[in-house]
């Protein structure tokens, strides 16, 4: 299973390029983005610079001694609550650092996967349970879930403790898969097109559910949280506006790529499980 599985996972690579982030969440109209860096709250005043909350001279300079002091006492605070917030990907064995609480971020995963199937049942684009496409990814994903859920692979699961996982189809050209916290799938007609076989499915099945339980959805929330601080520090503190569009390309890119790679990684090593 786990050969066929890279072989799946292989074809469709270049399928799944075409997700959203590391959860996938597509471009939905309406669609809340908690995942993605708010950036609305910085506006022009003139041509040439950014205002934060309006015009405010800077709380603290570095000429002024208590100034460091201040910074000493954030950056100290900040690194040993970074520090504490430290979990292990399972699989990979790599550390990062998660400051969501699992019940807040079941909630929001039930919230966004609510309102997405509200909106193609409005839109009469909602696949009923009982049509073979949707059966076909629900017992496919099923496979996968238990696989997933079995705890092998070490690092953190406690939130894996409960999970309810659900998965849904909609009638969509577009290629793309994508999945929300608290193991919430939601796949297109478009790609299930261009997947040939269930071990095609299965692969890219097993990619989605690895995102839970890497916990990417918390990680870059965390992430989100991280760098509203770095911009508040900046602006409060020294009058040094950093506007999210240059902060986010160059902060959160590279961890997305890292992201899907780590998914890719987690999903060979959970499709190796099914059947065992």
């Amino acid at each position: 299973m786990a050969l066929m599985l890279r072989h799946g996972l292989s074809s469709i690579r270049k399928l799944t390029q075409r997700l959203a982030g590391p959860v996938g969440i597509p471009k939905t109209a309406g669609l809340p983005a908690p995942l993605a860096h708010e950036s609305r709250r910085w506006s022009w005043s003139r041509r040439t610079e950014y205002q934060y909350f309006g015009n405010r001279r800077p709380a603290l300079s570095l000429s002024n001694p208590n100034a460091l002091r201040v910074l000493a006492g954030l950056g100290g605070g900040g690194l040993v609550v970074y520090v504490v917030a430290q979990q292990e990907v399972p699989y990979t064995e790599r550390r990062h650092a998660i400051l969501i609480s699992q019940a807040a971020e079941r909630e929001l995963g039930r919230q966004t996967y609510r309102q997405v199937l509200e909106e193609a049942r409005a839109e009469g684009s909602l696949v009923p349970s009982h049509h073979p496409a949707t059966k076909r990814v629900q017992r496919v994903g099923s496979q996968i879930a238990a696989a997933v859920n079995r705890g092998q692979g070490g690092g953190f699961q406690d939130h894996m403790q409960g999970l309810e996982w659900q998965f849904a189809v909609i009638d969509s050209p577009q290629v793309n898969a994508f999945v929300v916290p608290g193991g919430k799938v939601v796949v297109y007609t478009g790609l299930l097109g261009l997947v040939s076989s269930d071990d095609e499915l299965a692969a890219v099945l097993a990619h989605e559910c690895a995102h839970v339980l890497a916990r990417h959805a918390a990680e870059r929330m965390t992430q989100g949280g991280v760098v509203s601080v770095i911009q508040m520090i900046a602006y409060w503190g020294f009058g040094i506006p950093l506007p999210s569009d240059l902060l986010v390309p160059a902060f959160f890119l590279p961890n997305s790529r890292k992201a899907e790679t780590e998914a890719d990684i987690i999903g060979i090593q959970v499709g190796g499980l099914v059947g065992r």
